[in-house]
């Protein structure tokens, strides 16, 4: 994962790249910002994902430090 204070990541460089497709701004993951030891935390958890059943609500705390923010919900779909 990226660490804090890295170069520019896959997901910052994708981001720019198709910038011309959305309308509107894009957050990155929060994971891109968290410190190394909290990304080593989040990251075993987004494991459990393939490996175990969890519920709708302890899936969706998972994934939230992973996704991005679109502030025009169409652009999701692009």
């Amino acid at each position: 994962m990226a660490q804090k204070g890295s170069e520019t990541t896959v997901q910052e460089e994708w981001v720019e790249a198709n910038k011309q497709l959305f309308s509107a701004k894009v957050d990155l993951p929060d994971v891109l910002c968290m410190e190394e030891e909290e990304q080593a935390e989040a990251a075993p958890q987004y494991g459990r994902l393939w490996k175990e059943e969890v519920d709708e609500h302890e899936k969706e705390a998972i994934l939230e430090p992973f996704n991005f923010t679109f502030y025009y919900i169409e652009d999701m779909w692009k």
